[in-house]
C-alpha cells in the first residue's frame, strides 16, 4: 500500500497496463558495507585459546563485526577503529572452538549491508601440537614380573603420554599428563609373560575440547624368564597393629642367597623394604617372616625379589594392603588409560561400605553412575559401552560416606 498515493499496488496494475507497478520504486535498495573494509583475524588461534581479536581497514563509526566458526556465527565485536574484539570464546557451548575448525569475519557498517571477508579465513590450531616423543630406553630387556621406567626429555605441558602394544593397542599401563615442559617419566605395568613386545609410545594433546593427533615412537621390551632353582608355594602377609607382616614358605632351594622385599605406593615404583637370608640349599619346606614396622600411611604394594648366588633374581606376584591413614578406600588403578570403549576401576577397601561412583565430563556433567557395595580387600568395576563418547578429559569419581576421590582419565577413539 502506497500511502501517499492511496492506492494500492494491485490497484494499478488492475486499472492500469500490465506490469511492475510504478510504486515499486518506493522501495530503496540497502547500501552494501564495502569488501575493502574487510580486514584480519590474529592468528594462530588455538582451540584452547580464549578471546580473538583483530584489525580493519579504515576507520568508521559503528562498525559491526561479525565472528563466524564454519559459517556458524559466535560473537560480536562493535568498532570505531582499525582494532576489533576481543571476542570471549569457549565459555558457552555455542563458541566453543576445535582444532581444524574455519574461522572468518563479517564487516557491517552502521546501516548497511553486511559483506564477509574470505581473505580472514583462519584454521583452528592445536595447542600445543603433539611432537613425537623423544625418550630412552628405546629397547630394554627385562625379567618376567620387572617393570621399564621410561625417560621423556621433550615432554609437552598439556600433552598427554601413553605405552601401548605395537599391533592390539593394549595397554602397558597408565597414561600420564605432563605439568611442565622437559622431563617425564612413565613406568609400566610388570610383564608378567615372557616375549618381545612393541611398545607405542603415544603423544595426545587435549586443546580446548578437542583431542589432537596423537603422534608415536615405537621400541622394544624384551621380557625373559629366569629359572631359579626356587620353588615358592606361598607369599601372604596380614596387617599387624602398625606394622605389616609378611610371611612366604619354598619348597626347595638350590644356591638361593637371599629374599629382598620390595615396596611401592603404586604398584609400579619399587624401593628395598628389607632383605631376608635364604637358608640356600633345601628339599623341605622352608617359612620365612619379615615385619615391615613403618609402612606407608596409604597403600603399601609388596613383592619378594628371589635372588641366587650369581645375582640372577625373579619376583613374586604382589601384595596390596592399606596403610594407618584415616580414609578407608585407595584407587589402585583406572586402566586402560586412555581408554576406547571400556575402563577398569580397582579400588582397596578397608572395610564393607556403599560406594557412588560416577563419570563426568569437562562440562561438569555425570555421563554415567553406579552404586556399588565393596567389600575389604581389592575391588573391580568396569565400565563397559563407552566407545560413543566424545574424545576428551573425563573424571571418575568415587564417592564414600567419609571421603570424595577423584582421577582423570583420556577417552580417544
Amino acid at each position: 500500500y502506497n500511502a501517499l498515493a492511496a492506492t494500492t499496488y494491485y490497484s494499478n496494475a488492475q486499472f492500469g497496463a500490465c506490469g511492475i507497478s510504478t510504486n515499486s520504486a518506493s522501495y530503496a535498495t540497502v547500501a552494501a558495507t564495502s569488501s575493502a573494509r574487510c580486514g584480519s583475524i590474529t592468528g594462530p588461534v588455538g582451540a584452547s585459546a580464549t578471546n580473538i581479536s583483530g584489525t580493519l581497514t579504515g576507520s568508521l563509526a559503528a562498525t559491526t563485526v561479525n565472528l563466524y566458526l564454519d559459517d556458524e556465527l559466535i560473537g560480536s565485536f562493535t568498532t570505531s577503529g582499525t582494532a576489533w574484539g576481543p571476542i570471549t570464546v569457549n565459555s558457552t557451548p555455542t563458541n566453543t572452538l576445535y582444532s581444524n575448525g574455519v574461522l572468518r569475519i563479517g564487516v557491517q557498517e552502521s546501516g548497511k549491508q553486511e559483506v564477509s571477508c574470505p581473505a580472514s579465513t583462519t584454521t583452528i590450531t592445536c595447542t600445543p601440537t603433539p611432537v613425537i616423543p623423544l625418550y630412552s630406553p628405546t629397547n630394554t630387556s627385562i625379567t618376567v614380573n620387572e617393570t621399564v621406567t621410561y625417560s621423556v626429555t621433550n615432554a609437552q605441558s598439556g600433552s598427554f603420554y601413553s605405552l601401548a602394544e605395537n599391533t592390539s593397542g593394549q595397554s602397558f599401563g597408565i597414561g600420564k599428563w605432563a605439568t611442565a615442559n622437559g622431563a617425564l617419566s612413565i613406568t609400566t605395568s610388570p610383564f608378567a609373560t615372557a616375549g618381545t613386545y612393541q611398545v607405542f609410545f603415544k603423544s595426545s594433546s587435549l586443546s580446548g575440547v578437542t583431542l589432537c593427533s596423537s603422534v608415536s615412537a615405537v621400541g622394544t621390551v624384551t621380557v625373559n624368564n629366569v629359572i631359579l632353582p626356587v620353588t615358592l608355594i606361598q607369599f601372604k602377609g596380614r596387617k599387624k597393629e602398625e606394622s605389616v607382616l609378611l610371611d612366604w614358605v619354598t619348597s626347595s632351594e638350590n644356591n638361593v642367597n637371599r629374599f629382598e622385599i620390595e615396596r611401592s605406593k603404586d604398584g609400579t615404583a619399587f624401593y628395598k623394604a628389607g632383605t631376608v637370608a635364604a637358608t640356600g640349599n633345601s628339599s623341605t619346606n622352608q617359612s620365612y617372616v619379615f615385619n615391615d614396622i613403618s609402612p606407608l600411611a596409604t597403600v603399601n604394594y609388596y613383592r619378594l625379589k628371589m635372588i641366587d648366588n650369581d645375582g640372577k633374581f625373579t619376583y613374586s606376584t604382589m601384595l596390596v594392603f592399606l596403610g594407618n591413614q584415616t580414609g578407608n578406600v585407595v584407587i589402585q588403578k583406572i586402566m586402560p588409560n586412555p581408554f576406547k570403549d571400556a575402563i577398569n576401576i580397582e579400588m582397596l577397601l578397608q572395610q564393607k561400605q556403599m560406594l557412588k561412583i560416577q563419570l563426568i565430563d569437562l562440562a561438569g556433567r555425570v555421563v554415567i553412575t553406579k552404586n556399588f557395595i565393596g567389600l575389604p580387600g581389592t575391588n573391580n568395576i568396569n565400565y563397559n559401552g563407552l566407545a560413543n563418547l566424545t574424545e576428551g578429559i573425563y573424571f571418575v569419581k568415587i564417592i564414600t560416606a567419609d571421603a570424595v576421590l577423584q582421577q582423570k582419565v583420556l577417552k580417544i577413539k
